[in-house]
């Protein structure tokens, strides 16, 4: 899965997108942000800034994210295809709901 390709249309929105997919999918994993790092070899503010959707990832370490984290790449590449304002306020009122729980 090509990086490069996915955030093409919106490099700062996608990289937000996919901290917000990252944080559920630490949820749903029952992982630390410490975690995280210690199984990518990223730096814990380089995983924090990332989740916050503040970093840009190079190639392999968003290969490293999605395979430790176990993400789901037809997701990651749903992600990719929000580009219009209101499906990126929808998505973000869906993470947010979740979050409630």
């Amino acid at each position: 899965m090509n990086l490069e390709t996915l955030n093409q249309f919106n490099k700062r929105e996608f990289g937000r997108l996919f901290g917000l997919y990252m944080k559920r999918q630490k949820l749903l994993l029952n992982m630390s942000s410490e975690q995280i790092a210690a199984n990518t070899g990223l730096a814990l503010k380089d995983v924090k800034m990332i989740e916050a959707g503040r970093k840009r990832l190079s190639q392999s370490n968003f290969e490293t994210i999605v395979t430790v984290m176990q993400m789901d790449r037809g997701e990651i590449l749903n992600l990719s295809k929000i580009t219009h304002v209101e499906n990126i306020l929808n998505f973000l009122r869906e993470i947010d709901g979740f979050f409630q729980r």
